[in-house]
């Protein structure tokens, strides 16, 4: 896979002096239609990846287009069998997420600084992003996998942007919490 930015994670959890090991992938797929060079050709490439079955979860970002990740989703169903894709915006939020553990939630929390309907060359304010949340079992671990695709830079310096953006991310996982009875 040579588009777009690859980031493989492979993190340790500790519990009740148990290691469990766990595996990620999380990658921005340049699935913009009409704009994306090879667009489609790449989607299946990103499938056949997949189905070597490396990691435990698949976070994919710039899925624009839904059937692109009907493609994915289908071809992999036989490793992935759990997967989510977070509707947002008026063209999708261009995120999702493939689990070998059960998906038994899911939340969505859109950016309120989302871009501008007049600036379409950036395109976040059609597309809606924001985090998704996928809450799984694995392992008998309830673990919470979030997925994310900032937006591009308004008239508000960038890193103001991301800042604020990732505030959201923890004000909206803070507002889930349920306290322990």
């Amino acid at each position: 896979m040579t588009a777009g930015t690859v980031l493989t994670n492979i993190c340790y959890l500790c519990f009740y002096h148990q290691i469990m090991e766990l595996t990620a992938l999380t990658l921005n797929c340049w699935g913009i239609a009409g704009v994306s060079k090879d667009r489609r050709s790449r989607i299946v490439a990103i499938a056949n990846h997949l189905l070597l079955g490396n990691y435990d979860f698949v976070f994919l970002q710039e899925v624009w287009v839904e059937d692109d990740f009907q493609i994915i989703v289908q071809k992999v169903a036989s490793i992935y069998p759990y997967s989510h894709y977070f509707h947002s915006g008026v063209i999708g939020g261009g995120v999702c997420i493939l689990s070998k553990a059960k998906i038994v939630d899911v939340y969505f929390h859109a950016w309120s600084l989302n871009g501008y309907i007049h600036k379409i060359q950036h395109g976040d304010w059609f597309g809606g992003k924001g985090v998704g949340l996928c809450t799984v079992i694995y392992h008998g671990l309830k673990i919470n996998l979030y997925v994310t695709h900032v937006s591009c830079p308004t008239s508000i310096p960038s890193f103001q942007v991301v800042n604020y953006n990732l505030g959201s991310i923890l004000f909206a996982a803070t507002c889930r919490i349920q306290p322990r009875k």
